[in-house]
């Protein structure tokens, strides 16, 4: 009868690990836990900020929205003025001064429609960069450091 050798069983695993080893973890740990509080803080400002960004933008689209409305809504108004005095009209005269006013009105409405529509741009875009530019502004001038090895 043969006998089967023995397998050796491994070494028993120490509950508590070296003086050495476990002096060198806590640092290490404490470190790369407050690398990850930072980032984490980082993360939730940069979410927070770019919710108010998203928000201001999109009101901002909402008030260039309804400019555009209300310019496209003044043209048809005066189109439809105009097509109706375009019905009565009895010479070439009078259909060529009803044009013509018609094409004033809708040069003058495009031109003013074109500033405020700058204007809403530019207040558009200063009220995206307020909470931007400062999160931007804070993120290049904060200190870095090191991730410990």
């Amino acid at each position: 009868m043969s006998t089967k050798p023995r397998r050796k069983s491994a070494p028993p695993v120490p509950a508590v690990l070296p003086a050495p080893v476990s002096t060198a973890i806590a640092p290490v740990e404490s470190g790369i836990l407050a690398v990850y509080r930072d980032a984490a803080s980082l993360a939730k400002e940069n979410l927070a900020v770019f919710t108010s960004v998203n928000a201001a933008l999109s009101e901002g689209a909402e008030r260039i929205g309804l400019e555009l409305m209300g310019m496209t809504r003044g043209t048809l108004e005066d189109g439809a003025t105009t097509a109706a005095a375009l019905l009565d009209a009895r010479t070439i005269a009078e259909v060529a001064a009803l044009n013509g006013d018609f094409a004033r009105a809708c040069v003058d409405r495009l031109a003013a429609g074109a500033m405020r529509l700058s204007e809403l741009a530019f207040e558009t875009a200063s009220e995206v960069y307020e909470p931007l530019g400062g999160r931007l502004e804070r993120a290049f001038a904060a200190p870095r450091r090191p991730i410990p090895a």
